[in-house]
């Protein structure tokens, strides 16, 4: 499905100069999967189609209101921490109230943005010693998950602790002998 939302974002290359078109795009593309999700799930779940058109609707809503929050200067948007509460609070409401957890975007999206954009010791030390490991451990943690899962059967300590152990281990790998040496072909094809 991710690489579905990625197709779907890379329609909107042609516009990239045009700031507020895309941004507008992404809005009136949030709105229909809303729509979707609030008026037609049910119909949805029984589309005969190659992948599960319900899925695409739910979680495309999250994929793209978080890529439309990723059109905006993070740090122009004011009272972050109160919205981050706030938000908080929704996500406590709607697991304690339990309506549709589609309404969940109204608040996990800035949350996750709000803590990934947040540093600490940690991060700070990570990112002076190991550099940039995040996409490796984006990209290898659910095939490593996967496997533990195939091979072992572990319970769900043991899955979160090996799993995140060895993505962490190829994120740092991936870093150093690919990712870094393939920037440097980044703007191969800037002019085009």
């Amino acid at each position: 499905f991710e690489f579905l939302f990625y197709l779907a974002l890379l329609s909107l290359y042609p516009l990239r100069k045009f700031k507020k078109a895309s941004k507008l795009v992404l809005l009136l593309s949030i709105v229909v999967l809303l729509i979707g999700n609030v008026y037609f799930i049910d119909q949805l779940r029984i589309v005969n189609f190659k992948m599960r058109v319900d899925f695409i609707f739910e979680l495309g809503l999250f994929f793209f209101i978080g890529s439309f929050l990723g059109t905006i200067n993070w740090a122009l948007i004011p009272y972050k921490k109160a919205i981050a509460v706030a938000a908080a609070l929704v996500i406590i409401g709607i697991l304690y109230y339990k309506p549709n957890p589609i309404w969940l975007c109204l608040s996990w999206p800035f949350l996750v943005l709000y803590i990934g954009q947040g540093s600490s010791r940690f991060s700070n030390w990570i990112h002076n010693h190991l550099e940039d490991p995040s996409y490796g451990i984006y990209l290898y943690a659910f095939p490593i998950q996967q496997t533990i899962i195939y091979l072992f059967q572990p319970n769900v300590v043991v899955l979160l602790w090996t799993s995140t152990l060895l993505a962490f281990i190829c994120g740092i790998l991936s870093w150093k002998y690919l990712e870094k040496k393939t920037l440097k072909y980044k703007d191969l094809f800037r002019s085009l």
